[in-house]
């Protein structure tokens, strides 16, 4: 019986596995890429694979459907309460302020109706639900890689765009959850991208592993160090002369 129980880490794939799937990209939240790159299908992904990238899809999914069902909820909390009868008498308090807190309520209505927030939630929900069948059919015994492979491939077509940010969160609680690894595998996001990454999309962001994070930063240090170095000494070399 297969056992999926503890799959192995995708990191730490051989380079002929790992170049393999660094091949298989899609369009949306993809296979996992050590920089958050979106996937294109041109290699077949194995179980523990497979495992990682519907978890991770469920992960994305959840993410963004609680995030456009909070909106909803407050819009509609404040569209309701402007109709209370204590709403109401406060307003009549304020009579040259009514005219303005109706324009504003009207705005929020709109922006619920034309945005379709209430509608983007349920659609991420729905790919949350069909993400986490699929992650359940990994665990068949026999395990049909080419079946779940087209299924996948498939899902990630229905996928609206991509939010980045989004998908590197949903990468790190995938590998959490699945080999509970350390840190350093798991992608650096930085603070202004965790507090946009439901607004912005950070097409051109770079999200690395926090050890080659770490690796790259020490070359720039060491990069620096050897700048300065130089400069000083064309700069006591032209004091001697």
């Amino acid at each position: 019986m297969a056992n999926h129980d503890k799959p192995s880490d995708p990191a730490a794939q051989s380079p002929t596995q790992s170049s393999a799937n660094a091949s298989a990209t899609t369009a949306g939240t993809g296979p996992a890429q050590p920089e958050g790159r979106t996937p294109r299908a041109t290699a077949t992904l194995g179980g523990n694979d497979l495992l990682f990238e519907t978890l991770k899809g469920a992960f994305y999914h959840e993410i963004r459907e609680s995030y456009f069902i909070g909106w909803h909820k407050r819009l509609m909390f404040l569209i309701a309460l402007s109709g209370t009868a204590a709403a109401s008498t406060v307003l009549s308090n304020y009579a040259t302020l009514a005219p303005y807190i109706g324009i504003l309520i009207t705005i929020l209505g709109l922006v619920d109706l034309v945005f379709d927030v209430s509608g983007k939630a349920r659609e991420h929900g729905y790919l949350r639900k069909r993400f986490m069948e699929l992650y359940g059919d990994c665990h068949g015994d026999p395990l049909d890689e080419s079946g779940l492979n087209r299924r996948l491939f498939a899902l990630y077509a229905e996928e609206p765009p991509q939010y980045r940010a989004v998908n590197a969160v949903a990468y790190n609680l995938a590998r959490r959850t699945l080999f509970d690894d350390k840190e350093e595998r798991r992608l650096v996001i930085s603070k202004p991208q965790r507090l946009l990454k439901n607004w912005w999309r950070f097409g051109g962001a770079d999200f690395n592993r926090k050890s080659e994070a770490n690796r790259r930063s020490l070359i720039r240090r060491i990069f620096g160090e050897w700048q300065h170095g130089k400069e000083g000494s064309e700069e006591a070399g032209k004091k001697g002369g």
